[in-house]
């Protein structure tokens, strides 16, 4: 087992430069997600760690090792990919086996370490099939089985669960959370879904345009985002924006645009006081944006507000709420019990305690 350690890569596609620069150290027996939109670099860096990317620049380190320069096979790294990559023509047991068998290991040793993963993995009444005869998330248990018996320094993850169907992703994110416990080894997994980065990490590194944006504890960035793209990215629905400005009336702050004002927390009035005149962002999760009823049983100080239903989405479990106030628009997750009509106007409740301040201009957070 290692870390990885990447800094200053940088990586050109012809002019194009996908990374900028990458500075990330991946610490040992940690589970790293890189998680971001498509393009931003996430899968080439995963594939320079692997060395089936050369750097342009920069140096890469597994444990103590500078590898930049070396060849994939001799980096003592296991990759499992987006597309299972097994052979048809093997059953589960010699495609589990395979890599051990090129490598000369012998036949004794070969079983055992093939039981010992497909015990970890619930595949020992498959060991005789073939790949056409398994399920999608039986293929992927072979794929990462495969992995397994290498005992690799770093396993690599290239977006392993993104063919599966939905109720598969969520039992195979299970799996693979119980396998990291059990093995405790260092994981770099890539993926642009932020449902499976929050529950699969111990960190993780949000990336945009060959930049990285944030590295910390996945309820870290949600509760503390670097900047804009991060809130946004992070959390279902996407936190809600609202432009506008500062003002003090009465003694207190008040966060006004031209459509909604609300009255700013007592206990930030410090650092209120220490910002300039100019056009704010202030950022709030739908969950902070309360239809009444609950705000009233809860008998807070909150902000109440009217607001317009533009349409809603019930999920079973919970209502997002699409509501618009003159020029604004903001989403409220409530019970979803809670169903107003389309152009019903309600009254909603704003949590401030838990807001977000951003400057516009260089989009970064400030409170």
């Amino acid at each position: 087992m290692a870390g990885v350690t990447l800094k200053n890569v940088v990586k050109y596609f012809d002019e194009n430069e996908i990374l900028k620069g990458i500075d990330l150290e991946i610490k040992d027996q940690e589970f790293m997600v890189l998680v971001g939109p498509s393009g931003c670099g996430k899968t080439t860096t995963l594939r320079i760690i692997a060395g089936l990317e050369d750097a342009d620049g920069g140096e890469v380190l597994i444990g103590d090792q500078d590898v930049t320069n070396v060849l994939p096979k001799d980096r003592n790294i296991a990759m499992v990919f987006q597309s299972y990559a097994l052979y048809p023509h093997l059953s589960v047991f010699d495609n589990m086996g395979f890599a051990l068998k090129l490598q000369k290991v012998s036949k004794a040793e070969i079983k055992s370490r093939v039981d010992m993963a497909s015990e970890i993995l619930g595949l020992q009444d498959l060991l005789k099939r073939k790949p056409r005869q398994l399920s999608g998330g039986q293929r992927q248990r072979v794929a990462l089985g495969r992995a397994i018996v290498r005992d690799p320094a770093v396993f690599l993850m290239d977006e392993p669960l993104s063919n599966l169907d939905a109720k598969l992703r969520v039992q195979m994110r299970g799996e693979l959370k119980k396998l990291y416990e059990r093995l405790k080894t260092t994981i770099v997994y890539v993926t642009h879904d932020q449902v499976e980065a929050m529950t699969l990490g111990t960190r993780i590194t949000i990336m945009k345009d060959g930049h990285i944006q944030q590295v910390e504890k996945p309820l870290e960035v949600y509760d503390r985002p670097a900047n804009m793209f991060v809130a946004g990215f992070i959390g279902s629905p996407a936190m809600n924006f609202l432009h506008g400005y500062i003002k003090k009336e009465e003694g207190k702050f008040v966060f006004v645009t031209d459509s909604i004002k609300v009255w700013l927390p007592d206990n930030l009035y410090t650092e209120f006081e220490a910002l300039p005149d100019k056009e704010w962002v202030l950022g709030i999760r739908p969950e902070d944006v309360l239809d009444k009823q609950s705000a009233m049983y809860l008998k807070k100080d909150f902000n109440f507000l009217k607001a317009e239903v533009e349409f809603s989405e019930i999920l079973g479990s919970e209502n997002y709420i699409h509501l618009k106030a003159g020029k604004d628009r903001f989403v409220s997750k409530v019970d979803p019990h809670i169903t107003p009509a389309t152009s019903e106007k309600i009254e909603v409740a704003m949590d401030l305690r838990r807001m977000h301040l951003f400057d516009k201009e260089n989009t970064l957070a400030v409170i």
